[in-house]
């Protein structure tokens, strides 16, 4: 039975995300295309409100997952939500980018500091790694960036998730063979400990120090993409 679009007007935007997530199931498509449908019947502010409460960040897996169609709905998904100023969205189009080398770098940074300085966390993290690794010559602004990750109240709850969410960024790169490959593999320099452990079975370093952590969140990015 087709539902008319008084009815999805109706819907509370909690019971829409249920419904998006089950969508999934079918493909990014299928979640695009009622995305889309509902969003016409709803005022910008009623979309960004989902949207702030959709876990945008879960979705990254989804890069380059299914069919083409399912590709191309995923891009333009995350471009309207980018476009709404929807952080994870923000954080994900400017990483990639800045990966594949695209556009402006230094606006892509720019972008990035502003949703550091907004406290998204996911957006610090990011923003230190991505210049860590792809922005030299300027490590006073790295450093400070990395003081705003380690002084964030729920560094030690957040940083783990924070990494694995951003390593879905790079692990699902769709032409890796246009990307230019970062070699690293850091190790702490006090435990000697090298992350590749870590990186691999995604769980977190086996001790609270900030160098084991700082080279946990460095070599994320430095992987070779796994395209699945």
């Amino acid at each position: 039975m087709r539902i008319e679009n008084n009815n999805i007007a109706t819907i509370p935007t909690d019971i829409v995300i249920v419904l998006l997530e089950l969508l999934l199931v079918g493909g990014f498509q299928d979640f695009f295309n009622f995305f889309i449908v509902w969003s016409r019947t709803q005022r910008e502010v009623v979309i960004t409100s989902l949207l702030d409460k959709f876990p945008l960040r879960s979705l990254y897996k989804y890069g380059c997952r299914g069919s083409p169609a399912d590709m191309l709905c995923f891009d333009n998904f995350f471009r309207i939500a980018e476009n709404l100023g929807i952080g994870d969205a923000v954080l994900y189009r400017r990483s990639r980018a800045i990966i594949y080398g695209t556009g402006n770098i230094d606006a892509h940074f720019t972008v990035l500091d502003t949703l550091s300085a907004n406290n998204h966390f996911l957006g610090m993290v990011g923003n230190f790694i991505l210049r860590s690794l792809y922005k030299q010559g300027n490590n006073v602004v790295t450093l400070q960036v990395l003081i705003r990750v380690v002084n964030h109240p729920n560094y030690q709850d957040f940083i783990v998730p924070a990494v694995n969410h951003l390593s879905d960024i790079h692990s699902y790169i769709l032409f890796p063979e246009l990307v230019d490959a970062v070699d690293i593999e850091a190790c702490c320099p006090i435990h000697s400990t090298c992350v590749k452990v870590f990186l691999e079975e995604k769980c977190p370093p086996a001790t609270n120090c900030l160098f084991c952590n700082i080279a946990f969140m460095v070599t994320v990015f430095a992987r070779k993409p796994l395209v699945n």
